[in-house]
C-alpha cells in the first residue's frame, strides 16, 4: 500500500494498524514486514511523530481504542496459547505478546535525502531518526552502476537491442557531466545545485515519455501521409479509369460523327 498525498493522519494510523496486525497474528509462517517510509511520504509532520514513537518505543502509543484492543487480544489469543501452553492467557499478557511480536517482526526502512533544510529539521524535532536507526549513506553512483540501471530501465522500451548499450552509456555520461558542472558552479559561483540519483531516474522517465510522445506524433503524421497517399492512389486509378472510358467514348463519338457526315452527304444528294 502506498501513501498518497491525500492521506490524512487517520488514514496513516489505519495503515499502521493493518501493518501491526499482519506482523502480530495475520502473517503466516512468522512472516515479517518492512515499513518503507520516504521523505516524499511526509504529507504531515505528525506522520514523523508516529514514526519517531515506533523507533523509540517500538509502538505508537494510544493507537488502539479499548474495543480494538479487545479484538486484537481475541485474535492473538490462539497464537499465544500455542506458543505458551503453560501460561494463563490474561488480557495483559496477550496484549504484551501481540506488541512484542510486532516489535520483532515489523521493520522500518526510512529513506530520506540530506539535501535542503527539511532533513535537518526532522532530525532536530524527531531525534529517534538518528538515535534509533542504523544509517546507510548512499553516495555518488559509479558510471557502471548508472549504465546498468539505464539498461535495465530501457529494457522495457521498444528499441533495437544493439542500440541499448550505447544509449545507456549516453545517459550515464550526461548524468556524470551534470554532476561535474554542478561542482564547477559551486566552486566558481558559490551556488549549490544538487544532482541526485532521483534526477537520473527522472531523466530516464522523461526520455521514455518524450520517446513515446514523439513516436505518437510521428505515427499520426505517418498515418495522415499514408491516408493522403492512399487517396492520391485512388484518385490516380479513378483518373485512369475515366481516361479509358473517355478514350472509348471518343472513339465512339468519332464513329458517330463520321456516320453523321456521311448521312449529311446522302441527304444533300437527295
Amino acid at each position: 500500500m502506498e501513501i498518497s498525498r491525500s492521506f490524512g493522519l487517520r488514514n496513516f494510523r489505519d495503515f499502521i494498524k493493518d501493518m501491526y496486525e499482519f506482523a502480530g497474528y495475520r502473517g503466516k509462517n512468522k512472516s515479517s514486514c518492512v515499513f518503507l517510509f520516504s521523505d516524499n511520504d511526509v504529507v504531515m509532520e505528525s506522520f514523523l511523530e508516529d514514526v519517531n514513537n515506533m523507533l523509540s518505543a517500538g509502538v505508537v502509543p494510544n493507537l488502539y481504542t479499548n474495543d480494538e484492543l479487545q479484538q486484537i487480544r481475541d485474535a492473538a489469543k490462539r497464537e499465544f496459547k500455542r506458543e505458551n501452553p503453560d501460561v494463563t492467557d490474561t488480557p495483559d499478557l496477550v496484549q504484551e505478546y501481540f506488541f512484542n511480536r510486532v516489535k520483532d517482526r515489523c521493520h522500518l526502512s526510512i529513506c530520506m535525502s540530506p539535501v535542503g533544510e527539511s532533513f535537518k529539521n526532522y532530525c532536530r524535532m524527531f531525534p529517534a531518526l538518528i538515535n534509533n536507526t542504523t544509517i546507510n549513506w548512499f553516495m555518488r553512483w559509479p558510471e557502471d552502476a548508472l549504465a546498468e540501471v539505464a539498461e535495465k530501465y530501457l529494457g522495457d522500451i521498444d528499441l533495437p537491442p544493439e542500440h541499448r548499450p550505447a544509449l545507456a552509456k549516453i545517459c550515464s555520461f550526461a548524468h556524470l557531466k551534470s554532476i561535474d558542472k554542478a561542482d564547477l558552479m559551486r566552486a566558481e559561483l558559490k551556488r549549490v545545485f544538487y544532482v541526485t540519483p532521483t534526477n537520473y531516474l527522472e531523466m530516464l522517465k522523461s526520455y521514455s515519455f518524450i520517446l513515446a510522445r514523439t513516436r505518437s506524433i510521428i505515427g499520426k503524421q505517418r498515418d495522415k501521409l499514408q491516408n493522403g497517399l492512399s487517396k492520391l492512389e485512388d484518385a490516380r486509378i479513378q483518373v485512369e479509369e475515366m481516361n479509358t472510358m473517355s478514350e472509348v467514348k471518343r472513339i465512339d463519338v468519332q464513329k458517330k460523327t463520321k456516320g453523321a457526315e456521311e448521312l449529311v452527304l446522302e441527304i444533300s444528294k437527295e
